[in-house]
């Protein structure tokens, strides 16, 4: 259970842990041309600045700081009916600049690890799907 009462940022306009502006877009256009093309996709997402507690081991102690703003940006390549029908196949590279930022917490738990957490690095990944209409 939650015991935390308020997450005071110490700005009234702030919550600890969240961006106060986060911005997302998705395009796709086709690489091939034909009825069942290679597509490829793009996304980003842009979040402001954030506030969260964090843990200083120079000084032993938590306390709450500014994290930078970032920028994650994915691309994809998809093919559906992919040698069969109802076969489709994506490659894709998540977190392409590698913005490996701090998991950012919200309160001040009782584990100092959490505050160091680092995020989701660069990865590489592939998808195999099937579907089938019934």
């Amino acid at each position: 259970m939650n015991a935390v009462d308020l997450y005071e940022s110490g700005s009234a306009d702030r919550l600890l842990g969240f961006a106060n502006h986060k911005v997302t877009a998705w395009t796709g256009f086709p690489l091939t041309e034909g009825i069942e093309p290679w597509t490829m996709s793009a996304s980003s997402i842009i979040e402001s600045t954030k506030r969260g507690w964090t843990y200083d081991p120079t000084l032993s102690s938590a306390h709450i700081a500014d994290f930078e703003a970032s920028l994650k940006i994915n691309l994809a390549v998809q093919k559906q009916n992919f040698i069969y029908s109802g076969v489709g196949i994506t490659a894709g590279i998540g977190n392409l600049l590698n913005q490996n930022k701090p998991l950012i917490v919200p309160y001040r738990g009782a584990s100092s690890d959490l505050a160091a957490t680092p995020g989701r690095s660069r990865e590489l990944y592939s998808i195999l799907s099937f579907r089938k209409d019934l």
